[in-house]
């Protein structure tokens, strides 16, 4: 071995301590201004050196091939960035911009210079401003828009500035519009008078961009400067200009420069404009003008165009206070009627109750659409005086009928006197006109007013129709107090339907555990009930479910009324819990007739479905109606309940009905269900079971589950 590599060799030994030990500084050092332990005392020199340590570490994974680490790196910088930018540390953040600035060159790689840039935007204030401009004509046009991007989202005045002289000083379009772009988002005043300039390029493009620039900086001088470039703007450029226009109206509005903005919306608002233009216009002139902007909210309710009246409708809800309700409780009159419909639906929309008066005439307008508007306004702004005209209204056969019983159930809110209306329409039950009578009963129902109970009960025994919608009502607003009334006018001739609707309903609002099933029993004591109010009865003993009533409607499937015995088959056959079962078996073997039989079998397939018993005893009791059904659809009906069954005996059960021709492809269907669900059980002896359904069904999908199941038995 010569000296020399003697001496080389030796000098790599004694640098490899030193290296260890920078690698050790350094991973110190990334840990610190990652916050991960304390920070260290340091002048701002011994920070930019610092930081500028940690930075060369990571250089070579930066710029390396290797993703996986590249990410790491760029993880674990921005980490570092972002800590040394936080509030209140202002000497770290120019410590590690200043870091970062000298690796902004070409001799850098170029994912690297792209990543120091993103970390220098969210960084960097006034100090990166001149080191980034002549980044704005790099030969690279990645670093061309990350240093523009970083330029455009810096808060101080000098980035502006340098964007400004970059767009000054640039020939190349694409940069122009670029640059223009960049000066738009930052909004500065400033940028206006340069921008402008641009609309006189002999590059569309360029032309375009400074349009929509001056659209999004918005003030006066750019809005200016659009409102005189749209006068002699190209015809390509039109509906770009009116865009920039109308953002820089927004917000010339937002910023309370009305003045300014009111004369470009009233050229705008034009018939040879777009809809949209339009639209927008006249919402503008309304922000603007307010009830001043009345003359053209009625141009624009009577034209021909709906969008554009519909448009003027939702506008006027912009227009505030009792002022603006007046204003347009004015022009209300003046209008085609379809744009009195609208307005009138706004204006209770609005609910100021001082627009009733503008509204109300048109009450008798020749349109039936304006009246039934009219009509359905009193609903939102009326009080309890317009309770009775409302009453007439609902009691007519006209088409705003249905508008007046909205009304009367609203009725209250505007003035919150709901009592007082409630009182006149309870001493409207005693008026001598039936039709009033009805109506007044049905409004309180729909308002749900319990305390109109007494005069309900007392109509009962009015006309018919008057009768019927009382006991409809006590219905809604009783309590299961009222149900020995309704019985009781159900057996002096009141309608049972009626009846039995109001009582169901009045079961359901209530708490069934403290419903008493006493005053149902005591009418079927009743020597000659009719059968009709039996039959209603025994419905009604079936929702409740008491032991009691269970007994009295199981004795009735014996009765020797045919109705009764069928509703009573009927209500055990929709019984809710399975108490019923014993007895629908024995109905399902005995009934008199075919189809109680078969009401029965349904009732034993959905109540078995749903009970909680040992699946041993859901068994023997589909067996058992198996053995009583004699029609196919009962039969498949009862498969699908054998499949909620989850043992080898009902996949046993189910393999006699494999050979029926009609039941195979239930049958297979079963046997699979049971299967899957048995995951957990050996099946070795379900093997002969699944190959005997899957040669029965010819469903692809069942027979390739079959397959796997067949494999799991094996």
């Amino acid at each position: 071995m010569n000296r020399i590599t003697i001496l080389g060799t030796a000098t790599f030994f004694a640098l490899v301590p030193a290296l260890h030990a920078f690698a050790q500084d350094t991973e110190g050092l990334l840990r610190e201004f990652r916050g991960e332990t304390p920070a260290q005392t340091r002048d701002a020199a011994r920070w930019q050196s610092d930081f500028g340590l940690v930075l060369n570490s990571l250089l070579p994974d930066l710029g390396g091939t290797d993703l996986g680490r590249r990410a790491q790196a760029e993880n674990s910088w921005e980490r570092v960035v972002l800590r040394a930018s936080r509030p209140g540390a202002e000497t770290e953040r120019l410590a590690v911009v200043n870091a970062m600035l000298p690796k902004l060159g070409a001799d850098t790689p170029l994912s690297t210079r792209l990543w120091l840039l993103k970390m220098l935007e969210w960084s960097g204030r006034a100090e990166i401003v001149a080191p980034l401009v002549p980044l704005l004509s790099d030969t690279d046009p990645q670093i061309q828009e990350r240093a523009r991007r970083a330029l455009a989202n810096n808060s101080a005045p000098q980035a502006g500035e340098g964007l400004r002289t970059a767009l000054v000083a640039s020939k190349d379009p694409a940069q122009q519009m670029a640059l223009i772009n960049e000066l738009g988002f930052r909004r500065d005043a400033v940028n206006s008078t340069l921008v402008s300039k641009y609309l006189l390029s002999t590059d569309m493009g360029v032309v375009a961009q400074a349009v929509t620039a001056l659209g999004t900086i918005g003030t006066p001088d750019a809005l200016k400067s659009l409102s005189d470039f749209e006068k002699k703007a190209p015809a390509a450029l039109k509906p770009k200009v009116v865009d920039a226009l109308l953002e820089s109206a927004e917000r010339a509005v937002r910023e309370s420069r009305l003045k300014e903005a009111a004369p470009v919306y009233v050229a705008l608002y034009t018939p040879t404009s777009t809809e949209y233009v339009q639209m927008a216009a006249l919402r503008g002139l309304v922000l603007v003008r307010g009830s001043n902007a009345l003359p053209q909210l009625t141009k624009a309710f009577n034209s021909d165009d709906e969008r554009l009246r519909a448009h003027a409708a939702r506008m006027t809800l912009l227009i505030p206070g009792p002022n603006g309700t007046a204003a347009l409780g004015k022009v209300l009159p003046t209008l085609v009627p379809r744009g009195q419909e609208l307005l009138i639906d706004t204006l209770a929309e609005r609910g100021d109750a001082s627009a009733k008066a503008a509204i109300s005439p048109l009450r008798s307008s020749a349109s039936d659409e304006v009246r039934t508007a009219a009509v359905g306004a009193i609903g939102y702004l009326g009080d309890a005086s317009d309770t009775t005209s409302l009453l007439k209204t609902a009691a007519l056969d006209k088409p705003e009928r249905e508008a007046a019983r909205t009304a009367l159930s609203i009725l209250g809110r505007a003035k919150n006197d709901r009592p007082q209306v409630e009182a006149s329409l309870v001493a409207a039950i005693g008026s001598p006109d039936d039709t009033v009578r009805f109506e007044a009963i049905h409004a309180l129902a729909t308002r749900r007013s319990g305390e109109a109970t007494p005069q309900l009960v007392g109509a009962l025994t009015a006309p018919e129709t008057v009768a019927n919608e009382a006991a409809r009502a006590l219905g809604e607003v009783s309590t299961p107090a009222t149900v020995p009334t309704l019985l009781a006018w159900m057996q002096k001739g009141g309608s049972n339907s009626t009846g039995e609707k109001a009582i169901m309903a009045i079961y359901r609002r209530s708490d069934k555990a403290t419903l008493s099933d006493a005053p149902l029993l005591q009418v079927l004591e009743t020597p000659t009930l009719a059968p009709a109010l039996r039959t209603t009865t025994y419905k009604l003993l079936g929702f409740l479910n008491t032991p009691t009533a269970f007994g009295r409607v199981e004795a009735a499937t014996h009765d020797t009324n045919e109705a009764v015995q069928d509703i009573a088959i009927r209500s055990l056959a929709d019984w809710p819990g399975d108490n019923a079962i014993p007895a629908l078996l024995v109905l399902s073997k005995s009934a008199p007739k075919p189809n109680q039989s078969i009401l029965a079998l349904r009732g034993i397939a959905r109540l078995t479905s749903q009970s909680g018993k040992p699946a041993n005893e859901k068994l023997d009791i589909v067996r058992t109606a198996m053995d009583a059904a004699t029609r196919d659809e009962e039969k498949q009906l009862l498969l699908g309940t054998l499949g909620d069954i989850k043992t080898l005996e009902a996949i046993r059960t189910a393999e006699p009905f494999l050979a029926n021709d009609n039941l195979k492809g239930a049958a297979a269907e079963t046997v699979l269900r049971i299967g899957r669900d048995l995951r957990d059980q050996p099946l070795k002896d379900a093997r002969p079971v699944f190959e005997k359904a899957l040669a029965a069904t010819q469903n692809e999908n069942t027979q390739r589950d079959l397959r796997e199941q067949i494999k799991r038995a094996s």
